[in-house]
């Protein structure tokens, strides 16, 4: 009879902590929208948004900084666009690519996906480059992230996140 009561307790306290833990997780994150390039993305929320015009989108929070900017050439890949991407990234020294990795479409446009890591006032750094590339739009992109050791583990899922997430509409 103990054992039954123990049993019905330990399930109820694990229902309630699963339903308690949706909302969170739903409102862990924000979608947005840059209209001038007809781009849809997910952020995670606490990043505020400091930059918003047609050079490009930068946002900072929670020990993050995310940029996009536009690259107009109706002849690159999504891979040559991370490339550009990731050799523009002068502002970080003796970078190392850990992962590549080519993403699935949705909406005719590729990602490919670069995570590495540099050194940034002798700190180790890490940091993602997403490259998009439209086959029926001049608009191609270039996603790059940054963030210090200390958050690796929580950034890098948000990454993959991010990466699958962005979309032209």
């Amino acid at each position: 009879m103990k054992k039954t009561i123990a049993q019905l307790v330990l399930t109820g306290v694990m229902a309630v902590s699963m339903f308690a833990l949706m909302p969170t997780q739903q409102a862990e994150a924000k979608n947005w929208t840059w209209k001038m390039y007809r781009l849809k993305f997910w952020l995670p929320n606490g990043m505020k948004v400091y930059k918003n015009n047609r050079y490009g989108f930068i946002s900072r929070g929670r020990g993050v900084t995310v940029k996009i900017k536009p690259w107009k050439s109706r002849r690159t890949t999504s891979k040559r666009a991370a490339m550009y991407g990731y050799r523009t990234y002068t502002f970080m020294r003796r970078k190392r690519i850990l992962l590549r990795k080519r993403i699935r479409s949705r909406n005719g446009m590729w990602r490919y996906l670069i995570v590495g890591t540099g050194r940034y006032r002798r700190q180790t750094v890490y940091f993602a480059v997403i490259g998009m590339a439209g086959k029926r739009s001049a608009n191609n992109f270039y996603v790059r992230m940054w963030w210090k050791k200390w958050r690796h583990k929580w950034v890098l899922p948000r990454v993959g996140k991010i990466a699958k997430r962005l979309r032209a509409y």
